[in-house]
Parts: structure tokens; sequence; C-alpha cells
């Protein structure tokens, strides 16, 4: 699903400001500092934000996977509403997909991938999550870690 809000301010983007930022939305609660990061570093740079929501759990959380899509489409409405997007471009995209794959496969057209340093994994020892570490090897393009635990 790619769902798009374009105010007038920001049509005619050229250059580096033409590729967006782009963030992966996880549903944890860490994930809305994550967010305002990323929206403030699209604001920056004056490029659209792509608000990502892979899923790949196999089998499906439910036996058919447009609820789990459907979900998907909810949780990053929630959550790109509870943020004051001012003059950003947002698309939000719901894929089934591996969070990690996914985010490596748009970091070829993003200028800036944001993420936090851990996701819902259960190792609370690591100081980087998996989704991190194959990020920060494999990207194409910068990537800020948001630090997201104490």
């Amino acid at each position: 699903m790619r769902h798009r809000r374009r105010p007038r301010g920001q049509l005619g983007r050229t250059g580096a400001a033409a590729r967006p930022v782009v963030t992966g939305v996880d549903g944890s609660e860490a994930g809305a500092r994550v967010l305002e990061t990323a929206l403030a570093e699209a604001r920056l740079r004056r490029a659209l934000l792509v608000v990502l929501h892979a899923w790949a759990d196999s089998p499906p959380p439910h036996r058919d996977p447009r609820c789990v899509t459907e979900a998907g489409r909810r949780l990053l409405g929630e959550r790109v509403l509870a943020h004051d997007t001012g003059d950003v471009d947002v698309e939000q995209v719901v894929v089934h997909a591996h969070p990690r794959k996914e985010l490596v496969d748009r970091s070829g057209g993003a200028q800036l991938v944001v993420l936090g340093d851990r996701g819902r994994g259960g190792f609370p020892g690591l100081l980087l999550g998996s989704t991190g570490q194959a990020l920060l090897h494999h990207a194409a393009c910068p990537v800020h870690l948001v630090r997201t635990t104490v």
C-alpha cells in the first residue's frame, strides 16, 4: 500500500533531494523516537520520507495475509498521525518481505536510512540488533542509527 501526502512546497525535487529518506516501523514503543528522527532528517533534506512496515512471519499470524497487511497499514497510519509531519511528504509502504532485505534493497534508491539500534528481538544484551547490523554492512547509502535503549 502506498499512501502519499504531497504538500505544495515539496514538488520539483532534484538531485539528492529526489531520493527519499527511508525508515522502518516495527510497532515497538522505541519506534516513535526513530520516526521522529526520520521526519527531522527528511525535513532537513527537503526529501520524501518513506515509512516502511515489512513482515515476513511464516506462517502469517493470521490465516489470511491480507489481515496482516491491513494491520500494518493501521500501524503505520497511527504512528505517522502521532507525529507532526508538517511540510514533509510521507509515503507509507506495507510489504510482505523480510525487513532487513527490504530495507537493504530500498537503500539503493535512498539518500539515508534511519532505524533504531534495536528492534523487537529477544536478546537484551546486544548493543545492535540484526537489522541494524545488516544495514551497516550492506546498505547502499548512509545509515542513521537512533539509540532506543538506555
